[in-house]
């Protein structure tokens, strides 16, 4: 979602289920492109595979995929999975920041940020980011 938002910055799983499912109208939710963790991972946490992927659910702009880590595709009623990881990656300027007008919610009133092994939603990662 993007900080000027129609979403509320807080859902639960149910609301992000009921999203991808095209079950509130006049949100758009995407995902990134074919053959990415982020996508595979996330479909999987809400039930869904690219097999049953429902009509509302878009992976492409303007007939460009979409990448991963990339809020830049979002206006006030879309919404799309973002690595916390690559988030404060880009927000800290390691890497190339993607973010747009993007900013993280919440999932079932736990803060994306907070280093907690009970959060709802949890991916083990590994990221080598070359620096110089």
């Amino acid at each position: 979602m993007t900080n000027d938002s129609n979403l509320p910055r807080q859902l639960t799983k149910a609301d992000l289920i009921s999203i991808y499912q095209c079950q509130i109208p006049g949100i758009t939710p995407y995902i990134p492109q074919a053959g990415s963790g982020t996508r595979s991972f996330w479909l999987s946490y809400l039930g869904i595979t690219d097999v049953t992927l429902f009509p509302c659910i878009k992976d492409a702009k303007n007939g460009v995929p979409i990448e991963e880590h990339d809020g830049r595709v979002l206006d006030a009623n879309s919404l799309i999975p973002i690595s916390v990881a690559q988030n404060i990656a880009q927000a800290e300027g390691t890497l190339t920041d993607l973010r747009g007008k993007s900013v993280l919610g919440t999932i079932d009133g736990t803060l994306p940020q907070t280093l907690n092994g009970g959060f709802a939603v949890k991916r083990e990662i590994y990221n080598v980011v070359p620096t110089s």
